[in-house]
């Protein structure tokens, strides 16, 4: 069972890190949040348990993390899980789903898509 829900949202953030002499800073997007991280797409190489600093563009906020998982390749960049030193659910700046919602089970398996109103001509 997860810790916290997963929100499935692409939020504007900036990944950098300083390693020795090396530093590396890249813009992204996430894929999903919650109140203990996000799931991210990287170009750059990074290690499981390397400490990065996540900022979000839009608050202007930054938090260190950790590096939780790596995914295979695709598309020159690589699926990464990122972990926050501490849970910041407002780090997000979103309201989460209460812990007891699941949606039902026909929106859990199939996405479900906004259809624009479009008004009538008389």
């Amino acid at each position: 069972m997860r810790r916290s829900k997963r929100v499935y949202i692409a939020m504007a953030v900036r990944v950098s890190a300083t390693r020795g002499k090396d530093s590396f800073q890249e813009d992204t997007a996430t894929e999903t949040v919650n109140a203990h991280g996000c799931m991210i797409r990287l170009a750059a190489s990074v290690k499981r348990d390397e400490k990065v600093t996540l900022t979000n563009l839009r608050s202007e906020e930054s938090m260190e993390c950790r590096v939780a998982n790596i995914g295979q390749p695709s598309g020159g960049k690589r699926q990464v899980g990122l972990e926050f030193s501490k849970p910041s659910g407002h780090f997000w700046h979103i309201a989460f789903p209460p812990e007891d919602w699941t949606p039902p089970e026909h929106e859990a398996s199939e996405p479900t898509r906004a259809t624009p109103s479009v008004p009538k001509r008389k």
